[in-house]
């Protein structure tokens, strides 16, 4: 069986609860 591992994943969205959070993004 083949496996996946994934470090240090960074992910930049454009997406929260706040307008400052869907306007600057943030890294998750």
């Amino acid at each position: 069986m083949d496996q996946l591992q994934i470090k240090d994943l960074e992910i930049f969205a454009y997406h929260g609860l706040f307008p400052s959070e869907k306007e600057l993004g943030q890294k998750f």
